[in-house]
This record gives C-alpha cells, structure tokens and sequence, in this order.
C-alpha cells in the first residue's frame, strides 16, 4: 500500500545511488528515522534544492510503499543548514558528536518527536552559544538524549544496594555504587561531590542555568558518559566509521 507523509525533517546520513541519485536517512518530527531514495538529486534541476548535505532541516515529502526499506524523496524545501555551524571548527565538531550519536543509536524506523526537537534545538543553540560553554552543551544533550531512549545511567543512589548516594560509576552495573559495596578502589570512576552535583544540574535545569564547573569535572562526566554509551548501546563515538561524509558536498563531475 502506498502513503505520502509530510514532515520536517533533519537530514542525518546520506550516500550515492548510481550517477545522479542519492539514498538519503532523515530524522523526522513525525515518523522517526526514514530512510528514502532521492533520484536525480545530483541533476542541475531537482526537487530538493541540490543534492542532500548532512546537518540540514526542512519540509520533505516522501512516498512510503508498505514492506518497501526506502521510501522515494518526492520534495524537500530547505529551512535551515545552521550556517554558524560549518564556519566554525568546533561547533560543527560538536555538532558531529550529536550527528554520530544520533544515527548510531536510533534505527530506522524508530526515533520520536522528542528526539528530533531535541537535535533540532541543541544545533540551533550551538550556533550561538559560548565556544566555552559547548562541553556542557554536550553533555546536556546526552543525559536528555539517553533519558529518552530509556538508557540513562543511575547517578544517585547505589545501584547494588539502592539505599545510599553512590559515589563510583561502574558502566556493567548501569550506574553508582556506594563505598560500603565499592569492592576495591580501583572498580569503577570516581564521581567527586562536584561532578555529582553537575549531572544534578544537567538533569534538572535548562542548559543556560547550569553553573560552569571546572574541566577536571567536565572531563570526568565525559568519560562516564563514554562508557555508558559504548557499554550499554555499543556507541563508541571515536571509532572510524561512516556517516556518509560530513560536511558541504561538491558535485560530481560528468565525463
């Protein structure tokens, strides 16, 4: 059975099919991830304002046939490319992070209006926000982001014994544990009173209310962060891998 949707959508990876026609993934407000097939998108005249880049957010309009894997690109009307973006090394590198953790751990199919206006809004917000502020901006989006998913690390009380405050991240256990079940010093990352009270304020306050902390603390929510991400959703954000290039694409040559 065929169907059309209409919706706007961010495009998260994207790879040539054949000469002129792309396979393209998006996130979507209103169906999760979708993967469509754009033909023509390298032609000088097409319906989605030159062929598909990563990092862009607009209307699309696809036709989804029902035991199909892609759905056909029918029209794109861009909105916004966030230009600040790909002006400034690292907020695009930043933005690569939220790309990478995006298309590894939300499969096609899949993925909510929560997810996309998430993405949305932290991009936005990278345009503008403090070259110095952009380690925490990250860190909010994964402690929001894995919430989402239902992956959230336990940060407060004990994972073992669920009545005291922990104080060590053990990523096979999913979150703290406390120094009366802490089997030796060495199990697990340490999480200091300012670290603890960080993943408070980043759970519970919007990103520009959250007090700037020093980097050792930054660094070391990052790092449980990381192995949260590479035990419990086997998303390890530096390995080599493939988004399907990131950044402006050129067009191809004829001949």
């Amino acid at each position: 059975m065929k169907r059309r949707i209409q919706t706007r959508a961010i495009s998260i990876q994207r790879f040539p099919y054949s000469e002129s026609s792309q396979v393209s993934h998006f996130l979507t407000e209103d169906h999760g991830r979708v993967g469509v097939l754009a033909r023509g998108a390298y032609r000088e005249k097409n319906s989605y304002q030159g062929p598909i880049d990563l990092l862009v957010r607009g209307q699309i309009k696809v036709t989804v046939m029902d035991g199909r894997g892609l759905g056909l690109l029918t029209a794109r009307q861009v909105e916004s490319a966030y230009p600040v973006l790909r002006q400034c090394l690292p907020r695009f590198s930043a933005a690569s992070h939220l790309l990478r953790l995006i298309v590894k751990t939300i499969p096609v199919g899949e993925g909510s209006t929560e997810s996309f206006l998430l993405f949305d809004r932290a991009l936005q917000t990278l345009e503008t926000i403090p070259l110095e502020r952009i380690p925490l901006l990250l860190l909010s989006f994964d402690v929001r982001f894995l919430k989402q998913m239902g992956f959230a690390p336990e940060l407060r009380l004990c994972v073992r014994c669920t009545s005291r405050p922990g104080g060590a991240y053990v990523a096979a256990e999913g979150g703290v544990i406390c120094g009366n079940c802490r089997q030796s010093a060495g199990e697990g990352l340490t999480l200091t009173k300012p670290a603890r009270e960080l993943f408070r304020q980043l759970e519970a306050r919007k990103l520009q209310d959250v007090e700037a902390a020093p980097g050792f603390v930054i660094r070391r929510c990052r790092q449980v962060l990381d192995q949260h991400l590479v035990y419990h959703l086997d998303c390890s954000l530096d390995e080599d891998w493939s988004l399907g290039g990131v950044g402006m694409e050129r067009r191809r040559r004829r001949g």
